[in-house]
């Protein structure tokens, strides 16, 4: 470090989805890395406190111009980087599709790119068409070729092997000090571009032996999970991520039958989640829409024991998915999957459309980031936990059919007044306690 500057090299481990990927020497952004640089350096300052942080900062005349803005005052230049590799990443494509699209790029837009799916990535899902079954005669002659495509709108992801070095100017002593204490810690507990928080953008100083990242990340009180799965390059990092996560989250039914972790915790506290509330509250209003009549689903009743088992593992995987819940049932629901982050809305098919229930805060909270962030070092997965508060909000829904301009419906009581279902409290859902028991169930083991 000289008396001004500050130099830093970054190693890339995973992919970047970068939304400016077709410039020349796209990647890692300063005008994204100084901004959390920032509020990280603040928020340590003020010792976990970001006001306080920005209140000291201020008073040192360390933030740009009067201090009207919580931004400190330094500069940072990125260099510009070759020889970069292009991805896309999708939520799901079979082999053939994966080739076709790979091949298509290549040709119309001169790109070599690789096609990754499955992947925790779905915004390019709906940027590629192909054929399938359902076109005619000549259309399914071209099964699973590319039909349309909106380039412009795909968003990819790059990835170099280089080396990417960095600068930082700064005219304050002191402050640049304190910058160059908190590089190391701060790339450890930050991912970047989109997607961050299932393992896209991770960067690293290129000196750092994964070793010491274990240990570093130990000695800031962090969670630590390791995957137990071995993985080699960057399309099985992401299907153990994906994987993983569903399970964990929201449950498989694809292949297999994997119940949802969040599911078995909540039975364990004597709740059932809220798949279960909406399913129940979607046949209801499905009985009352002529336009949106489906054939009642036959099945058994879900059994009233199906949410008081006291002791789930890894593979009990009891109950029945009907849409009949038990009349004999008197506990309560919760909405425990926007404990892992809140998604916007959920689907669900009847006999002959597809259903969004579209998830409304009573509060204003649009996004709730997951607390779990996985980080990947080399071809080594890692996922790191950190308690966040969504206790006790309320939650109303609204159900439209996907892809028709219905009018949006409600879900509501007798009278007429919007129904709430709740988050768990602090009393009923323990993250590090629900992590503990179920992480390994996918194969992620606490270090």
């Amino acid at each position: 470090m000289s008396k001004y500057q500050l130099t830093f090299t970054l190693r890339q481990h995973t992919p970047i989805i970068h939304f400016q990927a077709d410039q020349e020497g796209a990647t890692l952004r300063a005008t994204e890395v100084k901004p959390k640089l920032d509020r990280f350096i603040l928020k340590k300052l003020g010792n976990g406190d970001y006001e306080q942080g920005v209140q000291r900062a201020r008073a040192e005349g360390w933030l740009v111009g009067k201090g009207e803005k919580a931004a400190l005052n330094y500069k940072m230049r990125i260099d510009p980087v070759s020889d970069m590799k292009y991805y896309l990443f999708f939520s799901a494509l079979n082999q053939q599709r994966k080739e076709n699209l790979k091949n298509f790029i290549a040709k119309h837009y001169g790109l070599d790119v690789e096609v990754i799916a499955p992947s925790p990535y779905f915004a390019n899902n709906d940027k590629v068409k192909f054929y399938s079954e359902k076109d005619d005669r000549k259309g399914r002659d071209k099964k699973d070729q590319v039909k349309e495509i909106d380039y412009d709108e795909l968003r990819f992801a790059l990835y170099t092997d280089n080396d990417i070095g960095g600068l930082i100017t700064c005219f304050n002593k002191d402050l640049l000090e304190h910058i160059e204490q908190s590089l190391l810690d701060f790339f450890l507990a930050h991912n970047f571009g989109t997607r961050q928080s299932k393992g896209f953008g991770c960067f690293y100083p290129h000196d750092l032996t994964e070793d010491e990242f274990i240990a570093l990340l130990k000695a800031n009180g962090k969670a630590i999970y390791k995957s137990t799965h071995t993985v080699q390059g960057i399309a099985e990092v992401f299907g153990v991520i994906t994987q993983s996560w569903r399970q964990l989250k929201s449950g498989e039914n694809t292949k297999k039958y994997v119940k949802s972790k969040v599911f078995k915790y909540l039975c364990e506290k004597g709740f059932r989640w809220e798949k279960r509330w909406m399913k129940k509250e979607l046949k209801s209003i499905l009985n009352q829409r002529e336009y949106l009549k489906a054939s009642k689903r036959n099945g058994q009743f879900n059994k009233p024991n199906d949410c008081i088992m006291q002791n789930y593992d890894c593979h009990e995987q009891g109950g029945y998915q009907s849409w009949n819940d038990n009349p004999e049932f008197q506990g309560d629901y919760r909405f425990g999957r926007a404990m892992l982050g809140l998604a916007e809305h959920y689907e669900f098919r009847t006999t002959s459309r597809i259903l969004q229930v579209q998830v409304i805060s009573q509060n204003g909270i649009e996004r709730y980031k997951a607390p779990v962030t996985f980080k990947v070092f080399e071809n080594q997965i890692y996922a790191i936990a950190e308690e966040q508060l969504l206790y006790n909000e309320p939650f109303q829904f609204e159900v439209k059919t996907k892809s028709q301009k219905d009018k949006d419906r409600e879900i509501v009581d007798i009278e007429g007044r919007p129904k709430q279902l709740w988050t768990p409290s602090e009393e009923e859902w323990d993250l590090m306690e629900f992590l503990d028991k179920y992480f390994p169930c996918v194969g992620f083991v606490k270090q």
